[in-house]
């Protein structure tokens, strides 16, 4: 099962033209990131291993805006760092990577 998630457009810094995008595939068991340039030619693409996850952290920036940030940190010590999604998509995203 391949789920895609999107960050909100409106309520998040640097989301607004082009939105972080987390997509996570439970059959390879792996995770993509995806964030445009802030140019618009281009993008960075960040893609880990469900195994190679080491740390999942969570914050919620602003109760009345309504979206979280989330930092997945791998061995090799790659951070991603997504924001912009809601709190419930936040809480799906590290249930799925957590218990593969």
């Amino acid at each position: 099962m391949t789920k895609t998630y999107t960050a909100n457009r409106l309520m998040s810094k640097g989301n607004l033209f082009f939105p972080n995008k987390l997509i996570i595939d439970t059959e390879r068991k792996e995770l993509t990131f995806f964030k445009r340039n802030i140019t618009g030619i281009g993008y960075f693409k960040s893609t880990m291993k469900f195994r190679d996850v080491v740390s999942i952290s969570i914050h919620h920036r602003n109760e009345i805006l309504l979206y979280s940030t989330i930092l997945i940190e791998s061995k090799g010590g790659l951070i991603i760092q997504a924001n912009g999604f809601n709190p419930q998509d936040v809480e799906e995203i590290k249930n799925l990577i957590e218990n593969m």
